[in-house]
C-alpha cells in the first residue's frame, strides 16, 4: 500500500518543482479538512468493537451509519471554513503566483469529492476491522491502491497530461471504488462471522 503511495509521489516528482509544491500545499490543506473525520474513524473502532463484543450487531450497524453521516457533515463544515479562507491560508506557504489557481482547483474538487466518498472509504473499513474483518479490508485497500490510484494516476496525470490534478482525481476514484466495496461488505453478513477473543 505504501509502495503505491510512493509511486504516485514519483509521478508528481516527474512533473517538476511546481507540481511538487502544488501537491504539498494541497495535501496540507486537505489534511486539515480531514482532522474531524479522522477522529471519527479512530473512535468508531472502539464503539463498534464494544457493540460486537456485547453481541449487539444492530447497534454496531446503527453507530456506523451515524458516523458515516457525521463524517460527511464534518467535511461540509471544514470546507465552509477553509475554502473562504483559502487566500489567507495559502499566503502562509508563499507559493508562486502561477500555481495558486492550480492549488485551489485541486482543493475545490477534492473537498467536494470528500463529502460523499471519504467516509465510505475510511469510516466503513474501521467498523469492519473492529469486528475482526481486517484481512478483507487490507486486501481491498491494497488492490484498489494499485489498480486505481497507481494505474489511473499514471494514465490521468502523466499520459493524459493532467498533472497533479490527474493524480488527485485517481486518488478520489480509488476512494470511491474502495468505499463502494466496503459498503457492500458492511450491508452483508460476512464481516460479522469472525470469532474474536
Amino acid at each position: 500500500f505504501n509502495g503505491g503511495k510512493i509511486l504516485t509521489q514519483i509521478f508528481i516528482v516527474w512533473m517538476g518543482t511546481y507540481a511538487i509544491a502544488i501537491n504539498a500545499i494541497a495535501s496540507s490543506l486537505a489534511g486539515a479538512m480531514q482532522i474531524p473525520a479522522n477522529a471519527l474513524s479512530l473512535t468508531i473502532i472502539t464503539v463498534v468493537g464494544i457493540c460486537i463484543g456485547s453481541g449487539n450487531v444492530d447497534e454496531a450497524r446503527k453507530f456506523t451509519k451515524s458516523f458515516l453521516v457525521l463524517s460527511s457533515m464534518s467535511f461540509i463544515v471544514m470546507g465552509l471554513i477553509i475554502l473562504p479562507l483559502f487566500h489567507p491560508l495559502i499566503s502562509l506557504f508563499d507559493p508562486p503566483a502561477e500555481i495558486i489557481d492550480d492549488i485551489f482547483l485541486v482543493i475545490l474538487i477534492n473537498t467536494l469529492v470528500q463529502i460523499p466518498i471519504w467516509s465510505m472509504s475510511f469510516i466503513t473499513p474501521s467498523a469492519l476491522r473492529a469486528a475482526g474483518d481486517a484481512k478483507f479490508t487490507s486486501i481491498v485497500s491494497m488492490l484498489t491502491m494499485w489498480f486505481f490510484r497507481v494505474v489511473m494516476g499514471y494514465i490521468l496525470g502523466v499520459v493524459f497530461g493532467w498533472g497533479v490534478l490527474g493524480v488527485w482525481i485517481a486518488m478520489d476514484l480509488e476512494w470511491g471504488v474502495r468505499g463502494i466495496i466496503f459498503l457492500k461488505r458492511f450491508y452483508g453478513k460476512k464481516w460479522l462471522q469472525h470469532k474474536l477473543i
